[in-house]
């Protein structure tokens, strides 16, 4: 969705960039909201390259931030959401091309992976949207409808880029992996097993613990699945609560059950737990780490980022038409830097526990 810090250097890319013939359209995609001054520049590198091509942006930034994309970016268009069929009616009305949409199911549509001159993992997103609406998280802002893709699908674009390119490493970045599991996850897993694929699966984005079984944890260990991460986020019920009850610590203990009687030590298991939420006590994320601690577990401190559209965001003390780049969760500890030092030790303290 942008770039990274793995990114090509401007002179590589102007190097490109003049390899490529005049186009009759550009799309571009902008990442997270504060990646902006990077995608401001490859635009003006775009624009100058190819005068008068219509050069349309859309992704995150361009979906959460539309304002500020629409006055600042230098776009001509400027698109909102993600759905794949009025992505194509505008390209088509731009270049005045006669589409076909009645085949497409956005549901279907795979990252094009090829396109990379070097892999070494497969992220895979095998649902779209969120069935929760979490104070502190936008995905129901840039996706309003939860869907899952096929199963069948899913292992065939898994079994591809494994057959084809030796892909062993598949990264799940489902923002709900483990709902209805029955009819999505399982079947998945049971079809790696049927095929005898020897793969890796990786959890960073968390799974809601409320949805582990001993079945699904069993199927995980089979099909390669390395050090599962639990969403937990804190263990202060009032907390869960107030920011959406993704998981209480009873289901989150037995979702630990459930993968240790599956066969993964403690510290094959992790969990994630937010730290900079806005008015949030920081002796709780001390006793959350305690917590996972006592149990174990790899710790794995996720850093709150401030999302505009929200119910954190109001609370944050950004308004919305703040720069984006406040909503760096680096950046955004400085937005009250009393509050930084206590964040630097509570990531010691996590940082020790996982070195015992």
């Amino acid at each position: 969705m942008g770039a990274e810090n793995n990114s090509p250097t401007p002179q590589l890319f102007n190097k490109k960039i003049n390899a490529v013939p005049r186009p009759d359209i550009i799309l571009m995609t902008s990442g997270m909201t504060y990646w902006y001054p990077g995608t401001f520049e490859t635009i003006d590198i775009l624009k100058h390259k190819f005068p008068g091509v219509p050069l349309i942006l859309g992704g995150i930034y361009a979906s959460l931030c539309e304002k500020h994309a629409i006055e600042k970016s230098g776009a001509d268009i400027v698109f909102s959401g993600n759905n794949i069929i009025e992505i194509l009616k505008l390209v088509g009305s731009q270049t005045k091309t006669e589409l076909d949409y009645s085949r497409i199911k956005k549901e279907e549509v795979f990252p094009y992976y090829e396109l990379y001159p070097k892999l070494s993992y497969i992220s895979l997103r095998t649902s779209g949207g969120c069935p929760f609406k979490c104070s502190y998280c936008g995905w129901y802002l840039l996706e309003d409808k939860f869907h899952q893709i096929d199963p069948c699908l899913v292992i065939e674009h898994i079994e591809y880029y494994n057959k084809q390119y030796g892909i062993k490493n598949f990264a799940f970045y489902d923002e709900a992996l483990l709902y209805n599991a029955e009819n999505h996850i399982i079947k998945i897993l049971q079809k790696v097993i049927n095929k005898d694929l020897k793969i890796n699966f990786h959890t960073p984005n968390g799974l809601h613990a409320r949805f582990m079984s001993f079945e699904i944890a069993k199927l995980m260990k089979t099909t390669g699945f390395i050090q599962p991460r639990l969403a937990l986020e804190t263990t202060k019920a009032e907390r869960q609560k107030q920011t959406g009850f993704k998981t209480s610590t009873g289901e989150f203990l037995k979702a630990v059950e459930c993968l240790k009687n599956a066969g993964f030590a403690p510290r094959d298991i992790a969990v994630n737990i937010l730290i900079g939420l806005p008015g949030r006590d920081f002796n709780e994320i001390k006793d959350s780490i305690d917590f996972a601690a006592k149990l174990g577990l790899k710790i794995f401190l996720e850093e709150y980022s401030p999302i505009p559209g929200t119910k954190d965001f109001e609370s944050s003390g950004l308004t919305p038409d703040s720069d984006p780049l406040l909503h760096n969760n680096s950046i955004f500890p400085l937005f009250k830097p009393e509050d930084l030092s206590v964040i630097q030790s509570l990531k010691k303290l996590a940082h020790d526990f996982n070195q015992r």
